[in-house]
């Protein structure tokens, strides 16, 4: 694998979709090339940026690789009517791909991403050639800041919460959330429907049943987590060193390397 450069970014683009009765303007970073198209999916209270070395690595260089920011969150709109649940931010996605033509596409999902990009999976069909899970939220356990939101009101969480959630991270970590950039309103009511959907166990259900190519990525400082242990005989996986929850930004060479080696033989 290539030595990590600094990113040379596409421009940033924007775009109106329609999904969920409603319109809404997506930022994203797009480049045109080999497909299957990569597309990445970040996490709560992060962007598009969680992704961007990717547009650095040689290996990378000729896929069609597309990053975008989820309603709420980066440069995205934030419509207040919007319910920001995880099946609607399914369907402003595929609304995305839709919109940019992008037929045949690997899903990258990171932590509420991977929730995202698992239901999202159920409305692509056979364009979905593979999803691969950064720590996505496949069970209860995988709930961490998000459970600290939901069990909290709106009103305590804007008036109190919010304004010190920085409190509430590691040290490690606290840095790869963009927090400036997300609504407080989108950082509610995604954690109440991430809780719902990781409590319920279908998202680990349903990505165990997929019949698509699958793959787990986790840091190695979270080996312990339940999901590891309940997917490490059904599942390919790859422990990025050094890392915990945040490995394609704590450890980009080593992440990179790791998807790198999963995807290739799929698109051959």
């Amino acid at each position: 694998m290539a030595a990590m450069n600094t990113p040379t970014l596409p421009a940033l683009s924007r775009t109106e979709v329609h999904a969920a009765d409603l319109d809404f303007q997506l930022a994203y970073r797009i480049r045109s090339g080999k497909t299957p198209s990569i597309v990445f999916i970040h996490g709560l209270g992060c962007s598009q940026d969680s992704f961007a070395h990717v547009f650095s690595l040689r290996e990378f260089q000729d896929r069609s690789l597309l990053i975008f920011d989820l309603p709420g969150f980066g440069h995205s709109s934030r419509p207040e009517s919007f319910c920001y649940s995880m099946p609607d931010l399914a369907r402003v996605t595929l609304a995305l791909l839709d919109a940019l033509q992008l037929h045949d596409v690997h899903l990258v999902g990171h932590s509420m991403g991977g929730a995202v990009a698992v239901l999202l999976a159920r409305d692509l069909g056979s364009r979905l050639v593979s999803l691969t899970s950064v720590e996505g939220n496949h069970l209860g356990s995988d709930c961490s800041l998000s459970r600290e939101i939901a069990r909290v009101s709106y009103d305590a969480f804007t008036k109190r919460m919010f304004p010190v959630l920085d409190t509430l991270m590691s040290e490690s970590e606290k840095g790869y959330f963009i927090l400036e950039r997300a609504s407080a309103q989108a950082l509610y009511e995604c954690s109440r429907s991430l809780v719902t959907w990781s409590d319920r166990g279908s998202l680990m259900q349903d990505f165990l049943a997929m019949d698509r190519q699958r793959f787990y990525v986790y840091g190695q400082k979270n080996s312990g987590l339940e999901t590891v242990a309940r997917l490490q005989d059904h599942v390919p996986m790859a422990s990025i060193a050094g890392s915990s929850h945040f490995p394609m930004n704590q450890n980009p060479t080593a992440f990179y390397r790791a998807l790198h080696s999963f995807l290739a033989p799929l698109d051959s």
